[in-house]
């Protein structure tokens, strides 16, 4: 594998790491041209033991050896990628602090998926998504969904991106692993129901993770009563769209205490998702 040894961050060959903004990273006018940008050894890790193509390695020097060691069990996958190293001065103003490991990987972007890609047969708990527009909530989601069972992930149009390189970095790269997709009629008023009936028609109970009048505590819901749930989880500010609530059967509250009324919405699902897996033992 071609170690290249570099003196600045603003070398050329850099530029999707240090040059290319999220928006120009995604590059929706050419899409074979966009670029994943993975931060730390362990995302790194997760893309080439899911089979992700890598285009570039980008490391700190003094830590060249250490993730050498790591993906030796990828010597095949990695052996023709330029590696490229930076003095750990350079590395700490490329990141914006100082890092006392620095770890990076360029990746062509995965093409979007739909929802018909999901395995919607066999799944059993399917997150919906509705404008949630911060992408460290986007990726801390993914997190706690991947580690309580969560078989797939559905976004409308309005979401942040999870492939945004913050997003895949709180992740934990649980956006390389998760299966996710766009939802259909994602630009219309009809997203939801269209949604919510191509779940109920694959035999999932719909349940708007929300605040209302009519919502039901989850303490008195008996969550393995339901053998495939979609759970469904509205934008930070205002929660889920009334549109949204109208399409799923039912509505479910955490309960609160010491007069808060709500949690982020990070907070709020892995409750929801630790419940499910607790009550699916």
């Amino acid at each position: 594998m071609p170690c290249i040894h570099l003196t600045s961050k603003n070398d050329p060959v850099l530029a999707a790491y240090t040059q290319l903004t999220a928006h120009q990273l995604q590059s929706r006018g050419n899409p074979s041209s966009a670029k994943l940008i993975l931060e730390s050894q362990f995302v790194i890790k997760t893309a080439l033991e899911r089979g992700y193509p890598l285009e570039s390695i980008l490391v700190c020097r003094e830590h060249f050896d250490t993730l050498m060691s790591t993906l030796e069990p990828f010597t095949a996958a990695i052996s023709e990628l330029p590696i490229y190293t930076l003095p750990k001065e350079e590395m700490s103003t490329l990141v914006g602090f100082s890092v006392h490991r620095g770890y990076f990987a360029c990746m062509p972007r995965p093409s979007r998926r739909t929802v018909a890609s999901l395995n919607l047969n066999s799944a059993s708990l399917i997150c919906v998504l509705e404008t949630i527009s911060d992408v460290s909530n986007i990726g801390a989601l993914f997190r706690s969904a991947a580690a309580f069972g969560v078989d797939g992930i559905i976004l409308n149009a309005s979401c942040a991106d999870p492939y945004n390189r913050r997003s895949v970095r709180t992740s934990m790269g649980a956006v390389l692993s998760l299966p996710w997709a766009q939802a259909a009629s994602a630009t219309s008023h009809t997203w939801a129901a269209d949604t919510a009936c191509v779940l109920s028609s694959h035999g999932f109970v719909n349940i708007a993770c929300a605040l209302d009048d009519n919502a039901m505590s989850l303490n008195a819901v008996q969550m393995q009563s339901f053998s495939k749930k979609a759970l469904w989880f509205g934008s930070e500010g205002w929660g889920l769209s009334q549109e949204a609530r109208a399409a799923c059967d039912m509505s479910v509250m955490i309960p609160m205490q010491r007069g808060i009324d709500s949690l982020n919405v990070a907070a709020s699902s892995a409750v929801f998702f630790w419940e499910c897996a607790r009550s699916a033992r």
